[in-house]
């Protein structure tokens, strides 16, 4: 019998699956970021080792059983990450044959229904990727703001306390946000958290990640500024995506678009429902679906995929017992 192991690695968490060519899982572990753009090369390889080692012990299985490591990692963007990641994965899988991607193609993988279509993503940052039917792939770079990116839930959170601010000094419309997030954050009013953002920024990034949940829960209470939060983030990823599919000549096709990360699953509809009008007008036959596994069953598929093991409707159900989202 033959093993793989399927890693998503986010940057809020990593989900590291060791299952049987047959796609019991044998070993399901988790743990925190391995980003290595946030956290570090160190960290990241920390992080991974001690995973791999949980789901080896858990599953009872050696290291010259696996016949595939298949890790999709946020951060492995450039040529230069996928070198660095490249000599972790080395480090810690040793001569174990490995595959890197990034963690976009995993979810895309996670939803379709076949071996093409799109996804875009919506976690603590975002991307969105397209597989043409004929195989030809495209990604976004998702390096942030600047450099052409927009979206995710650390863009989203920095957004919401820029209109606190802008609120609390009566420079646009009232909103709640003035009152929730010093509260949300441990701070009397704005005044105090101001001191924890200048002159030095010291609030963490498990801080900045309770600040998007809370824009979902005032939208729904209809606090406009949240609301538009919400609506310009779905204009922004579905403009972003539409982009992707133009240049690749799908925007006639019925392309199954998967929409993944933390993020895009918040309890007000306004973000999802302002990317699905926003693609529809670059792809007017797009179909929206969510992951049916979760990402990490997307890289075990692919794994047993890359090992040239049929992926048959029998793997699929397993996978759908067995691993939730």
């Amino acid at each position: 019998m033959r093993y793989v192991v399927g890693i998503d690695g986010g940057g809020t968490k990593t989900r590291l699956v060791i299952s049987d060519e047959q796609g019991a899982v044998m070993a399901d572990v988790s743990g925190g970021c391995t980003n290595h753009q946030m956290t570090g090369r160190e960290e990241t390889r920390r992080i991974l080792a001690e995973l791999y080692a949980q789901a080896k012990k858990q599953s009872e299985v050696a290291d010259r059983e696996i016949a595939l490591v298949y890790a999709g990692l946020a951060g492995a963007d450039l040529e230069s990450d996928f070198v660095l990641l490249g000599e972790v994965m080395k480090e810690v899988f040793g001569e174990t044959k490995a595959v890197l991607v990034n963690d976009t193609w995993p979810i895309l993988r996670s939803g379709t229904p076949g071996n093409w279509g799109a996804a875009v993503i919506c976690g603590t940052g975002s991307n969105a990727a397209v597989i043409h039917p004929t195989g030809e792939k495209r990604i976004l770079r998702a390096l942030g703001y600047v450099l052409g990116g927009a979206g995710g839930g650390a863009e989203m959170a920095m957004t919401a306390l820029h209109w606190a601010f802008r609120a609390d000094e009566k420079t646009a419309e009232e909103s709640a946000l003035t009152k929730r997030l010093p509260v949300l954050l441990g701070q009397r009013d704005m005044a105090e958290l101001m001191e924890r953002m200048y002159p030095d920024f010291t609030l963490q990034d498990h801080e900045l990640s309770k600040i998007t949940p809370l824009i979902f829960e005032l939208a729904s209470e209809g606090d406009r500024i949240c609301q538009n939060i919400l609506l310009e983030a779905g204009t922004e990823l579905g403009e972003m995506l539409g982009g992707l599919l133009k240049k690749t000549g799908m925007e006639e096709f019925e392309v199954p678009v998967v929409l993944g990360g933390s993020v895009m699953g918040g309890n007000n509809p306004l973000m999802r429902d302002q990317l699905r009008t926003t693609i529809h007008r670059f792809a007017p036959k797009a179909e929206f679906l969510f992951p049916q596994i979760a990402p990490v069953g997307g890289a075990v598929l692919l794994a047993l995929e890359e090992l040239g093991i049929g992926t048959e409707p029998a793997i699929h159900r397993r996978f759908m017992d067995t691993l939730s989202l």
